[in-house]
């Protein structure tokens, strides 16, 4: 606010310099900068004199068009502020000056203004006076259309509008669109006042397109919100939910408020209309957290407070029974008028008409006639409300008050009818008036009729009226006409209706983006770390034991599974702290029971954790939670093995080592059921497999290998106990550290090579961090096979790992190499690896190591490779993995990997679906991604979730080409049943989208439509895609393609193969005279083709007669051959009459004339 004024500030004393120095052009700039300021703060006065004054500048300087620029802008002005007349005159002067200067789009905009003038002034007339409406409404129109006519030179049925020549130039292309898009949609309002909705929804859906090709947002709100408004007068409240659903969204990125109030209550008023009460709520929920004006917060309190009764309403009628029908009336009454607060009329009849079928034929109907006249009347059918009307006065024979004011309404319906028709009505009113002896009325009565007669230009009949009814006032000492307090009552006040907090619970739902934005700072606050090792507040109390604070900060918002800066959870704080409370809390509050922690965390899960330090309460109550005993770290140490070291290291006392006993008998049972060997089961904590020792004690969670027998002294572990965050650097440890690298020599790769290699925790995360904490297998669903280690990069023979506080270790941490899948499970003795073969997967490499002494098979690798997939992705996706070398080959099941990798063969893998598959393409092209390297389109993934409800997968207008393309094709070969592929302006040309494509095509049996048009391609492109060419097309378009007259085999071979081709579209594909050839003739003579486009060609007359002549007289209903003649006039006539089946020709923008084509008189001929 501040900042604003002091821009006004500075503007009008940069203002008067400018006046001082003579530069009155500038100083005319600024009145229209100083004006536009005033008019967005509704400082209306303050505006109309700075575009007054930027007028007389405009004067003294000679610009005319800059003088029409600002009394257009002086007209807004007062059309706000209510002076329609002075609107007018100084929008017509806009008019006059723009014609003046010759300027085309000023003229443009001024027609436009001055059709939004008469608009607006029809719509304050439209709860006065219908005649003043129609007029208003003529002139609008008028002005939109000599706007629409300057705007573009001419519009057909094929081609959008062409620029006008003045106009080039002068606009930019999408100021041109942004012209066209406000006309489309001022034409769309008009049509709607008019009540042709139809054609309304016409113009707006047009409107709506423009709006959004060209991301003109606030355009594209206005069409979308009126649109909305449109459906939901013609009842079709699906699309007009989805509409107004798009502008509140639209809304929320303008930051005009106001407008986004008017989009949320017209989406409560849809949902009053699906009959969706409670709903209806939300959006009005979500506009009183809005900055609005206060006339706007007042009506949407009363909006509010209507939908929360009608809710109220709504349960209460749920609970009566269906004898209480006076009671079931009476809230159907109460329902129906909140229903007209909430400008839902068609409800509202509804309601109103189960009121009249729970009435007595005894029962006053009067009341209900009246509602539903009223309603009708606001809903602007007046012949509806007129029938209404007429019932009433029935019930009122004996009435004659309550008459008069029934002929008086009656009369107001009927005006439309002419003066002759409502006279009579109002001559009955007086006269009832008088009968009833109610002055008050009687003068009503007359002043009505005055009125009347001045509308219909009656001045004299109108004069005569008004003096009677003056005369009146003055001899009874009446002061004013105004209605009786019956007249016009409220339908009930809301002001007493309190919101509950029950009323106000979706409050929260939806909450503004400002408050949403509030809640995300407080919430990233709390989490913020607090010293060098990337501890959150959350993990100090889950340190401290301060459970207190654990349930505070959680409370406040604290995301319960944060990691610090090595990847620790607060659960693996509290674990191996062995406070029980704080690990019951945050399990309870969602915390990951089997988090295998960050890249330093070697893999340890809280139950590793608290199995490694003899937490042995938290140990129960992980187990009595579900947590997996099968998982291993790095080292291949299970919980099981973590708890033997303890106890053997540690030496309980009796109570601890009964405990302890128990706790390893419960997790072998585990273990058992999960299918573990046996043999593992019963192993001692003693040196097995890859025992490699990276420092002397259990110095933090990256610490020693718990399976290696090198320990230090007992003072030292009691230390390490009391505080594992010590660091100790072990001698011993470092040289046999060093010796098992020597002796492992090739095992792990030294250097990280620069192949893309599968990271499966990434993986893991992309497709849902949340999701992949959430369907952790328990100890019964995990795999007892140790090939495969679920690490992000490779398998590190050990990580020493630098836990906050540690010093660092000076043993040496294996370089990560890509993850490997050994044949057989590392186990003492220790094998070492001969060879690896890199298996290709699409763009991912796997590495896999092959044993000395093994000999696996290529079935082998096909079947581990279909594991490790599908427990990455659980059994969501079914799918079997496909093995040939780099030149496509399969290669057979029973072939040695020895023997491939002696002949240096390369290994890729392919997925092909499985029989039973049935998951969503989306999820299957998401799926893919990750093997590709590529990011999913959202795009893609809407057009590919629509295609499972059509059947046709829409790829228009979407950039694919290259690598990208690959995730989508690859996912089609699990819908071989899509019938429909739409590739339009799709660059198809590039060569390996030709290829990815053309095996796509060859994989759907059942295509019949095929959609090319505007892909930029040529013969060769459409043969190759085609090839072997598909025989199950119905449809096909080639438009907007170079084909040429090379073209013409191609089109022979489409025809001859496809025996049930119905539709072919070849517009502007550059075809002569010569591409009709003698085989394309006999082909179209011989196929049951229905409809043919060929327009926008230059066949000449030549190609056209050869056309016609060819075609299959017993088959061909529409032949559209548009600007095809570039040279009329015709020689001699076109002869049609030999298809009989033809009803509708086109040959429009050739200049031939109806004496020119010899047809049938059934025939729809289009010229």
């Amino acid at each position: 606010m501040k900042n604003d004024l002091k821009e006004i500030k500075d503007l009008l004393a940069e203002k008067e310099r400018a006046k001082a120095k003579g530069d009155f052009r500038e100083a005319a700039n600024i009145c229209n900068v100083l004006g536009r300021l005033y008019l967005g703060k509704e400082h209306y006065h303050e505006a109309l004199k700075q575009h007054e004054e930027e007028a007389e500048l405009s004067e003294i300087l000679g610009d005319r068009e800059g003088e029409g620029v600002a009394h257009r802008k002086i007209g807004e002005v007062h059309l706000l502020l209510g002076n329609d007349q002075q609107a007018l005159q100084h929008q017509l002067t806009h008019l006059e000056l723009s014609e003046k200067v010759g300027s085309d789009v000023e003229k443009q905009r001024a027609l436009a203004t001055l059709g939004n003038t008469y608009l607006t002034l029809a719509q304050r007339a439209a709860h006065i006076d219908p005649g003043i409406v129609e007029r208003h409404l003529k002139k609008a129109k008028d002005s939109f259309q000599e706007s629409n006519k300057a705007l573009s030179k001419y519009v057909n049925q094929f081609l959008v509008a062409l620029y006008h020549p003045e106009l080039k130039g002068s606009v930019t292309d999408r100021e041109w669109h942004q012209m066209k898009c406000r006309l489309l949609l001022n034409f769309g309002i008009v049509e709607e006042m008019s009540k042709n909705l139809e054609q309304s929804v016409h113009f707006l859906r047009e409107a709506v397109d423009i709006s959004s090709e060209y991301l003109l947002n606030e355009d594209c709100f206005r069409s979308r919100y009126n649109l909305a408004t449109v459906y939901k007068k013609l009842g079709e409240h699906e699309p007009a939910h989805e509409q107004v659903e798009e502008a509140v969204r639209l809304g929320r990125g303008l930051g005009d408020h106001d407008s986004l109030c008017d989009a949320l209550i017209l989406e409560a008023h849809v949902l009053v209309c699906c009959h969706e009460y409670r709903a209806a709520k939300k959006p009005l929920l979500s506009a009183r957290k809005l900055r609005l004006s206060p006339q706007k917060r007042e009506a949407l309190e009363k909006q509010l407070k209507a939908a929360v009764k009608l809710y109220r309403a709504d349960s209460e009628l749920f609970s009566l029974e269906r004898e209480m029908r006076k009671e079931r009336r009476a809230i159907y009454e109460k329902m129906a008028d909140l229903c007209c607060t909430l400008e839902c009329y068609p409800i509202a009849v509804e309601l109103y008409m189960k009121v009249l079928e729970l009435l007595s034929e005894k029962e006053d109907k009067a009341p209900i006639y009246v509602s539903l006249a009223l309603t009708y009347k606001d809903d602007g059918q007046l012949d509806k409300a007129a029938e209404f009307y007429e019932k009433e006065l029935r019930c009122h024979m004996n009435n004659p008050a309550e008459a008069c004011r029934t002929l008086l309404n009656l009369s107001i319906c009927k005006e439309k009818d002419g003066y002759a028709a409502i006279r009579p009505l109002y001559e009955e009113a007086v006269k009832r008036a008088e009968a009833a002896k109610d002055v008050k009325l009687k003068v009503r009565a007359l002043e009505n009729l005055s009125v009347v007669q001045e509308n219909f230009r009656l001045s004299e009949e109108a004069r005569k009226t008004r003096t009677e009814a003056n005369n009146l006032r003055q001899e009874h000492g009446i002061e004013s006409s105004e209605e009786d307090e019956e007249a016009d009552q409220e339908i009930e006040d809301d002001s007493d209706v309190e919101l509950s907090a029950s009323d106000l619970e979706e409050e929260q739902e939806v909450m503004p983006r400002a408050t949403e934005r509030q809640a995300a700072r407080k919430q990233k606050s709390l989490m913020q770390p607090v010293d060098d090792y990337g501890n959150t507040q959350l993990h100090k109390a889950c340190q401290d034991g301060n459970l207190a604070q654990v349930e505070n900060l959680l409370n406040q918002g604290h995301k319960v599974n944060v990691r610090d800066k090595a990847g620790w959870l607060p659960l693996h704080d509290s674990a191996w702290k062995g406070h029980a409370e704080i690990v019951k809390l945050l399990l309870d509050k969602g915390a990951w029971m089997n988090d295998r922690g960050g890249r330093d965390c070697d893999g340890r899960t809280p139950l590793h954790e608290a199995s490694r330090w003899g937490q042995l309460d938290v140990v129960r109550i992980l187990l009595d939670r579900g947590a997996s005993v099968t998982v291993q770290d790095v080292n291949g140490d299970r919980a099981l093995d973590c708890l033997r070291a303890w106890r053997e290291e540690k030496g309980p006392v009796d109570a601890e080592l009964n405990e302890c006993v128990a706790l390893e008998s419960c997790m072998i049972d585990l273990m058992q059921k999960a299918g573990c060997d046996s043999s593992e089961l019963t192993k001692s904590p003693e040196v097995t497999g890859i025992a490699v020792v990276g420092e002397a004690g259990p110095s933090g969670r990256g610490g020693r290998s718990l399976r290696c027998g090198v320990t230090a002294d007992e003072d030292m572990r009691a230390g390490l106990h009391r505080d594992r965050r010590s660091r100790m650097h072990n001698k011993v440890g470092v040289s046999l550290y060093r010796e098992a690298i020597r002796n492992v020599k090739s095992m792990a790769t030294r250097n990280r090579q620069k192949s893309r290699v599968w990271d499966l925790s990434r993986m893991q995360k992309q497709e849902g961090r949340h999701a992949s904490r959430s369907q952790l297998r328990n100890e019964e669903d995990e795999p007892p096979s140790d090939w495969l280690v679920p690490d992000e990069e490779e398998i590190p023979v050990v990580s020493p790992s630098i836990r906050r506080g540690k010093d660092h270790s000076d043993a040496t941490v294996l370089s990560h190499a890509p993850l490997q899948l050994p044949f057989s499970i590392i186990s003492a003795p220790l094998q070492f690896p001969k060879k690896e073969l890199k298996v290709k997967l699409y763009e991912t490499e796997i590495k896999v190591v092959v044993l000395q002494g093994e000999n696996p098979t290529c079935s082998w690798l096909s079947q581990n490779l279909n594991e490790l997939l599908l427990k990455t992705h659980g059994n969501s996706l079914e799918f079997e993995v496909e093995l040939t070398d780099k030149g496509g080959n399969a290669l057979e099941e029973m072939q040695t990997i020895r023997g491939l990798l002696d002949r240096g063969v390369q290994i890729c893998a392919a997925l092909r679906p499985a029989a039973s598959m049935v998951l969503p393409l989306k999820e299957i092209y998401k799926f893919l991604t990750h093997f590709f390297w590529e990011v999913p389109s959202v795009t893609l993934m809407e057009r590919l979730d629509a295609s499972g409800m059509s059947g046709c997968l829409d790829v228009s207008g979407i950039p694919l080409a290259g690598k990208p393309i690959r995730p989508l094709t690859t996912s089609l070969h699990w819908a071989p049943h899509l019938t429909g592929l739409c590739l339009a302006k799709t660059p198809v040309w590039d060569m390996v989208a030709l290829e990815e494509w053309r095996d796509v095509i060859g994989r759907l049996r059942e295509l019949n439509f095929l959609d090319l048009h505007c892909c930029g391609l040529v013969p060769f492109h459409i043969e190759t895609l085609l090839t072997p060419m598909v025989n199950t097309l119905e449809e096909v378009d080639l438009g907007y393609n170079a084909l040429g007259e090379e073209g013409s085999d191609l089109v022979t071979n489409l025809l001859t193969c496809n025996g049930h081709l119905r539709i072919l579209r070849l517009i502007d594909c550059d075809l002569g005279p010569e591409f009709f050839s003698s085989r394309l003739c006999a082909a179209l003579r011989g196929t049951p083709l229905k409809e043919l486009d060929v327009s926008w060609n230059p066949i000449e007359e030549e190609g056209l007669r050869r056309l016609v002549n060819s075609c299959n007289p017993d088959a061909l209903t529409r032949l559209i051959a548009s600007n095809v003649l570039p040279n009329p006039p015709l020689l001699s006539p076109i002869l049609c009459l030999k298809l009989t089946s033809l009803v509708h020709l086109d040959l429009s923008h050739n200049r031939v004339k109806s004496s020119m084509v010899l047809a049938h008189q059934s025939v729809s001929l289009v010229l």
